[in-house]
Order: C-alpha cells, then sequence, then structure tokens
C-alpha cells in the first residue's frame, strides 16, 4: 500500500514507446513527418512476422499506394511502420519511398547509435525524483546492453530480434514516471527535468527552510525542432488516430497510446494486457503532463453484438486521462481555445 507505483514497477511500453523512436528518425536527419515510407499490414523480418493485426491502416488514410507518412504511421500506431523507421536509424539509410525494406538493412551498423538514443531519454537510469532513488524503491527499468545488440554469435540477431521488439515497446522495461519524462522533454523542446514533489518546506513563521528549484536531469538527445514536429506528430493522435478518446472540447491534447501484451510463463499470451496512454495539454503551450497505466484491465465492454471489446490504451486509458487533465487545466485557469482541432 505504501509503494509509489509510478517508480517501483516497471512494464513493457508497448506503442508509447514509438514517438521515442520516431524522434531519433526526425533528428538523425532519416525522415520528416511528411516522408512517404513503404506500408503492409504485415512484413517478413529475416523470418520473424511483424503484423498490424486488429488495426491495419485503411487504404483511405495512404498517401498513395502502397505508401503511407511517417505522421500517418505514428498516427494509426503502425507496428510494421514503426519496424521501418527503428530499422532506417539501426542503418543509418534514409527512408523514402518504395525502395527502402527490411532486406536492404546492414546487420549491426548504427547498434550504438539507437543505444545512445534510448539512453539520453533517461531509460535504464533513474529519474532523480526527490521520493525515488534506491531508499524510495525506484526502479530503472531494463535497456538491452549494447552486447546483446551486437552477438557475434548469432548473426542478424539485432535485426530479427531487438530491433523489431523495441520498435514496438518491447524487450524494455519503464516505469510510469521515466515515460512521462521522455514526454515532458518532447513537451518542453528536448531537456529532461527532474521531477520532484516537495515544492517548498516553510516554517511558522514564514521562514523557507527548504525550496526545491526546478533541475536538469540530462538532455533527451533531440532538438527543439525535433520535439516541436513531434508534438504536431502527438496531436494527430488524438485528432484522428487511435488516442481519440483522449479528445478534450477546446483544449488541444497531445499524446500516444500503448498496449502491450504481458508476458507470462516465458512467453506472450493474449489474456494479460497493460493499457496506457501519455500526454500533455495545450499540445502548443503545455501546463500538464500524465500518464495512465492500467494492468490487466478487465473485458467487461461488450459491442452491439455481445463480443468482449479488447482492452487497449486507446479505449482504456485515455479516456481517464482526458478526465484528469481537463479538470486539472480548469483547476489551473487555463482559458479553452475556439481554436478546436
Amino acid at each position: 500500500m505504501l509503494k509509489i507505483r509510478a517508480i517501483t514497477d516497471p512494464f513493457e511500453p508497448g506503442s508509447v514507446f514509438k514517438p521515442l523512436i520516431l524522434c531519433g528518425g526526425i533528428e538523425n536527419d532519416l525522415f520528416t513527418p511528411d516522408t512517404l515510407i513503404p506500408y503492409k499490414p504485415t512484413v517478413s523480418v529475416l523470418g520473424r512476422v511483424v503484423t498490424d493485426g486488429a488495426h491495419p491502416i485503411m487504404a483511405k488514410d495512404h498517401a498513395s499506394s502502397g505508401l503511407v507518412t511517417a505522421t500517418m504511421g505514428i498516427t494509426k500506431s503502425s507496428n510494421t511502420c514503426a519496424n521501418f523507421v527503428a530499422q532506417s536509424i539501426f542503418a543509418g539509410k534514409r527512408l523514402g519511398g518504395h525502395e527502402y525494406g527490411p532486406a536492404n538493412v546492414v546487420p549491426y551498423e548504427g547498434a550504438g547509435r539507437l543505444d545512445v538514443m534510448l539512453r539520453s531519454f533517461g531509460f535504464g537510469q533513474y529519474t532523480g525524483f526527490d521520493l525515488g532513488g534506491t531508499s524510495g524503491g525506484e526502479s530503472r527499468g531494463t535497456l538491452p546492453d549494447l552486447a546483446e545488440w551486437t552477438k557475434s554469435t548469432k548473426p542478424n540477431y539485432a535485426i530479427r530480434n531487438v530491433v523489431p521488439s523495441i520498435a514496438q515497446g518491447y524487450q524494455v522495461q519503464v516505469t510510469a514516471l521515466q515515460m512521462l519524462c521522455c514526454f515532458n522533454a518532447i513537451a518542453t523542446g528536448g531537456v529532461r527535468m527532474k521531477p520532484f514533489v516537495v515544492d517548498k518546506v516553510s516554517a511558522r513563521d514564514g521562514r523557507v527552510l527548504f525550496e526545491q528549484l526546478p533541475q536538469v536531469a540530462g538532455h533527451s538527445g533531440i532538438s527543439p525542432e525535433t520535439a516541436a514536429q513531434m508534438r504536431e506528430m502527438l496531436e494527430n493522435v488524438v485528432d484522428d488516430g487511435t488516442g481519440q478518446k483522449a479528445h478534450i472540447e477546446g483544449y488541444r491534447l497531445a499524446g500516444k497510446t500503448g498496449t502491450a501484451t504481458i508476458s507470462t510463463n516465458g512467453g506472450y499470451g493474449e489474456n494479460a494486457n497493460t493499457c496506457s496512454f501519455v500526454g500533455f495539454a495545450p499540445a502548443n503551450d503545455p501546463r500538464i503532463s500524465a500518464i495512465v497505466v492500467a494492468r490487466h484491465p478487465h473485458k467487461r465492454k461488450v459491442n452491439q453484438y455481445g463480443y468482449p471489446l479488447l482492452p487497449y490504451g486507446g479505449s482504456v486509458a485515455a479516456p481517464y486521462l482526458a478526465e484528469i487533465v481537463e479538470r486539472t487545466l480548469v483547476h489551473l485557469g487555463v482559458p479553452r481555445s475556439k481554436e478546436d482541432k
């Protein structure tokens, strides 16, 4: 009952991890939000199947035959698009058009690029939280060591296993606060700040005994320009994508959904999910960020035919985050905008 689960309980994040991969690609000048990339609902990566499953990008959302924009890929939370992006970072090869595919990737080249990018976002490290660290039972989460990416005894190990998994938010474990700090960096232009609870301690006579000042935890490795582009892409997720149930009338919210199957008994089944949504608002001038994580959500709702609705981040976590954010913005006196996208 005394645990701060936001820092003590790591989890595989699933699709809320995808924007961070895209940030790395934009920052390394491998593509832009409008770059056209190949789209297939299912692709094979050295024999491993990556699929969009029940939520493929529909033909009406294609920019042209077989091509979608990078923005559409993140808007619809495409696993296959995220896989192309991660491989482009790994290989240092620009995305664009039909010619790029998994077969074009040079194994192992660029492993350090992905590793540095993810560690710059703070994964595998303490957040600097004032109630965290070892005394607070905070978890660092897990991020594969660089040696795991380049196992010389297993040819193409990284391409077949690590890269596709990390592109979809697997083979890494994060805490809710780590994930929130990453999105805070996107919201504020690239700088990661140390989160804290205790703002100030005052004596009865008004003397300030202690005051917590904002402190930089590190830099995410993305520029203000990359952060600005990602904010627009995350707005699109709420306006037209998997996060539409997080829409708040009169407030521009940017965020990302996540649905990850929970590993049990050494494998992934179909009956245990972690559903999440993380976002900030107003998107053009952030005042609040929040994350909602639900483990093992119940399949209580049914559709019009009586079948249970599968729990997704967009259906489980997004509505709760919208309610929290809206009430907080109203409490802070942030006016609603007439510009409602």
